[in-house]
């Protein structure tokens, strides 16, 4: 009876290195190397990325790699991390999900439950602050243009008034002259009637030229008014020896 139990170990020793085997290979796929060359050379590339805090470009590699070789399970683990060192924990959290779905060691699935935890404790990233609000410009009130204004001179209406004045005053000079002449004339008078009509000629011509001093001096005023009032004209009276000066202020 002895002899016929003896396969009995010797089938369970074979079992047991199966078994063995199986576990052995079952642990190589959750640690480095790759088994395929090119999925570890981007393996290798991804973790110089992240040892510069390139976290991002490290996660595309480290996922490269995996898609070269899908039985390297402990590289879905380097890209959850990766991608949890990036910021872009909703995309880490489904790499530590499919890293936990491939069972891994109980070490290995406690890390990748931390991460989880860390990615799902961790605050949002804050909405940028809105730009502030443009006020509108203020609006522009047009400035009236003031039409340019032409020199003094050139006005018609000032300039007819003083040129009447002048004319009204050279006339009450000639007629100052012609009383004058005709009072002197009543001292040669031969006879009373000549007397008379000299001394009335006298007279009628002293009127004419008080009225005409008159008149000429108040066209020359008026059109000195009308000099001063337009928009770029001025006029300044100060007080002088002996009278007044009128200064007049304008565009020439």
């Amino acid at each position: 009876m002895a002899p016929a139990l003896q396969p009995v170990p010797r089938m369970l020793r074979c079992i047991a290195i199966v078994a063995a085997l199986h576990g052995a290979a079952r642990a190589d796929t959750f640690q480095p190397p790759a088994s395929v060359p090119q999925a570890q050379d981007r393996y290798v590339h991804a973790k110089s990325l992240f040892a510069t805090k390139r976290f991002a470009d490290a996660a595309s590699e480290f996922a490269a790699a995996y898609q070269l070789d899908p039985d390297a399970k402990f590289l879905l683990f380097d890209v959850a991390l990766a991608q949890r060192m990036a910021g872009a924990c909703s995309e880490a959290i489904a790499a530590y999900r499919a890293f936990l779905d491939a069972n891994p060691p109980d070490q290995y699935a406690a890390a990748a439950h931390v991460g989880i935890e860390r990615c799902e404790h961790a605050s949002p990233p804050s909405a940028p602050a809105p730009a502030p609000a443009l006020s509108a410009p203020p609006p522009v009130t047009p400035v009236p243009v003031q039409p340019a204004a032409s020199s003094w001179y050139r006005d018609g209406l000032g300039d007819g008034l003083v040129i009447a004045g002048a004319a009204a005053t050279i006339t009450a000079g000639v007629l100052y002259l012609l009383a004058r002449g005709a009072a002197s004339e009543t001292f040669s008078a031969t006879s009373l009637p000549d007397y008379h009509d000299s001394r009335d000629a006298a007279s009628t011509d002293q009127t004419a030229s008080w009225i005409a001093v008159g008149a000429g001096a108040a066209l020359v005023a008026a059109g000195v008014i009308r000099y001063a009032v337009r928009p770029s004209g001025a006029i300044a009276i100060a007080p002088v020896r002996g009278g007044a000066m009128l200064a007049l202020g304008g565009s020439f």
